[in-house]
């Protein structure tokens, strides 16, 4: 049989325990609580199109919730609709100034009129379709332009037949006469005088029209190649804000490595700002410029948002500056490693096209 004091002993061990268990459930209880009211706000701003409030949730629930694959995958396409966003609103300021082109260009290639989760879906579409058509019908004018202008030309050469016809039945005329002795030799001079005219005025059309023809051409090959040089210089303007961004991050990533995340976070923000205002080359997708010329700027663009996404995880890193052996800080860092390597690479592809230029 125990003694007295055993069995308080066993009695307050007991206690000890049962606390135990209540306290854990009761954390259970809070962690559920706090993912279902972080994915209904999250739910919500992507339901409402407040793509990047959905980005900054979701990106928190997959943080706090590794597990949550649904999180996660709401997450990547928050993503994409915010850069969806992004290009219908650019896409729709083109709209309203009329400019056709551009709107194909940015809504062609863009989720805003694939991705019927987007909420502006139906306009983007819309917009998509109103923009291809004016194109093809301005495609159909040209067309017609230039079958009138070919009929033109037809029309010259007949005429030129025609007068070349008309110079030989006067030169058989003129032998004619000459034959019969009907005219004088001022009358056959005068005409003789007349055809040569006519012949020298033929010619000197013709030589016109090749003139002015010869110009265009030469001045729509210098509007090109004009056109063609500044929007290699925008791109490598772009380019250089993009190597500034990536030399933020890099000071960013090692202040953070030696212990200073109050440094790394100004220098990440810095990166973001720069960023930013590169993520502009998007713009040069809508100038008129060769197919290879419109790919290099997509392929500056996507280097900017992977180096943007390379600072969302530096950024989240710095939060477990104390937990630097923790998962948490390893798999930021990596994720961050990844995201920067892709987009110094895609950025030097765009740099190998320029010095081919």
């Amino acid at each position: 049989m125990l003694s007295p004091i055993t069995q308080k002993i066993l009695v307050v061990a007991g206690v000890f325990v049962g606390i135990g268990f209540i306290s854990a459930g009761f954390y259970v209880a809070i962690d559920s609580a706090a993912l279902y009211s972080l994915k209904e706000k999250a739910n919500i701003a992507f339901s409402e199109g407040n793509y990047a409030s959905a980005v900054a949730s979701f990106g928190d629930i997959s943080k706090r919730f590794p597990e949550d694959i649904e999180a996660m995958y709401s997450f990547e396409k928050a993503k994409k609709l915010l850069i969806a966003n992004e290009d219908f609103s650019r896409a729709r300021a083109a709209s309203i100034a009329g400019d056709k082109l551009l709107v194909y260009a940015l809504l062609n290639a863009s989720d805003a009129a694939k991705e019927e989760a987007f909420i502006y879906f139906e306009e983007a579409k819309r917009m998509l379709n109103e923009a291809t058509a004016s194109i093809i019908a301005d495609e159909n004018a040209m067309s017609a332009q230039i079958i009138g202008l070919k009929k033109q030309v037809e029309k010259e050469t007949e005429n030129r037949v025609l007068l070349e016809a008309q110079k030989t039945k006067t030169e058989e005329n003129l032998a004619s006469i000459n034959t019969a002795k009907q005219q004088t030799e001022s009358e056959l001079k005068n005409a003789k005088n007349e055809l040569e005219k006519k012949a020298a005025q033929i010619s000197a059309q013709e030589q016109k029209i090749s003139e002015e023809r010869a110009r265009a051409n030469e001045i729509a090959a210098q509007i090109e190649s004009e056109r063609n040089q500044k929007f290699i210089s925008d791109l490598k303007n772009y380019t250089g804000m993009i190597v500034s961004g990536e030399d933020k991050l890099r000071i960013g990533a090692a202040e953070l490595s030696s212990g200073n995340d109050i440094t790394s976070l100004f220098y990440v923000g810095q990166a973001k700002t720069i960023l930013e205002e590169a993520r502009n080359v998007g713009d040069l997708r809508g100038q008129k410029v060769p197919s290879d010329y419109i790919d290099a700027a997509d392929t500056a663009l996507r280097g900017v948002v992977f180096l943007e996404e390379a600072a969302i995880k530096l950024k989240s890193a710095s939060a477990f500056i104390d937990e630097q052996n923790s998962d948490f800080y390893s798999n930021f860092i990596n994720d961050y490693q990844i995201s920067f390597d892709k987009g110094v690479m895609l950025r030097q592809e765009v740099e190998q096209f320029i010095s081919q230029k």
